[in-house]
């Protein structure tokens, strides 16, 4: 079960609650192993709150010659951790706190591994602030240099979450409109990697890659996880590169869960048994969509003798790139070839 960490001491939480149920229940219920003739044996009972021997730990001071049954002490148990739950969260919801903010809240989600409704739900408690309709971002500089932060902020000045993380900084930086179509918002993400790549750049000397998820609104859990799955993309797949969308992941999503001995088949089935010249011919024919005319121009060839290399790796592979089909299995095989990175 999920840890929960009051910031009110826990003896005073513990006295609280073994108060409340005691009045709740008519049973004598105790934060401290205090025995007595007047309160009889003690059995003790968990409050579960994270499955650990360090939960909070009460008494019930049993009268009756005979044991608690186990529905008993589950029942008690159960009732309890809800209280408790309920004591928590007034201390945390007490405005004489400390305010949670997004920054905070990821920082204790990442660390006690939440899932979406987790997040969600602590951040309703908490009553956090609605993220306006914008982008997750996530931006790893090479080296890591302590004014990123203050310059993005200066970049982006209504950016509503900037939270460092594993020398790397993640943004919620707002949708300029919200009539952009479709088109414009991937456009408008494209360009924030150029801008933020360039001003790193220019400002601080280092190397960054920028990682951009799906546009979204009050979603920056799911917009943190989904940047962190572009991160190992983009190392995998897309080295060199100044950033990656969501967008732009292509076969590298598909493929991001291939096993090595997989793919290495499949390119050595494919393209083992092409000589240089015939792979050269090959990759060009691809990128000039299937044109004779075009890639024979592009490799300075004459059509029959472009026709003669086409012939002659469909003979040696039994695919012909002429045709759909075949084209679609070499187009593959060069992806990998060219993107896998292990």
């Amino acid at each position: 079960m999920t840890e929960i960490q009051p910031m009110k001491a826990e003896e005073d939480l513990l006295q609280e609650l073994a108060k409340q149920i005691t009045q709740k229940t008519g049973l004598i219920i105790l934060c401290k192993q205090e025995i007595t003739a007047e309160r009889g044996k003690l059995v003790p009972f968990q409050v579960k709150v994270s499955g650990n021997n360090n939960d909070p730990a009460l008494y019930l001071a049993w009268t009756k010659p005979a044991e608690p049954d186990s529905m008993t002490l589950k029942l008690l148990e159960v009732l309890a951790l809800e209280m408790y739950k309920d004591l928590v969260s007034q201390t945390w919801m007490n405005p004489a706190q400390e305010l949670w903010t997004w920054e905070r809240l990821m920082e204790k989600g990442v660390k006690e591994q939440w899932d979406k409704a987790e997040f969600t739900r602590r951040a309703s408690l908490y009553q956090l602030p609605i993220l306006e309709p914008g982008f997750p971002a996530y931006v790893q500089c090479t080296p890591w240099h302590p004014k990123v932060q203050q310059v993005l902020s200066n970049l982006y000045p209504h950016a509503q979450v900037s939270w460092c993380y594993e020398q790397g900084l993640l943004l919620w930086i707002p949708i300029q409109a919200l009539s952009l179509s479709d088109h414009r918002l991937k456009a408008q993400g494209e360009e924030i990697i150029q801008e933020v790549y360039s001003l790193l750049a220019d400002e601080l000397g280092v190397s960054t890659v920028v990682l951009i998820g799906e546009p979204a609104q009050n979603n920056l859990w799911e917009g943190y996880l989904e940047v962190k799955a572009l991160a190992k993309l983009h190392a995998r797949f897309f080295a060199g590169a100044p950033g990656l969308t969501s967008w732009k992941t292509g076969f590298s999503a598909l493929y991001s869960t291939l096993q090595k001995s997989t793919a290495e088949q499949y390119i050595e089935k494919l393209l083992g048994v092409l000589s240089d010249e015939l792979l050269e011919t090959l990759i060009e024919f691809l990128e000039h969509d299937l044109s004779i005319s075009d890639t024979a121009k592009a490799l300075f060839i004459h059509r029959n003798t472009l026709t003669y290399r086409i012939d002659r790796i469909t003979e040696l592979t039994g695919h012909n790139p002429r045709q759909l089909t075949g084209a679609v299995y070499f187009f593959l095989a060069i992806w990998l070839k060219k993107h896998m990175r292990y």
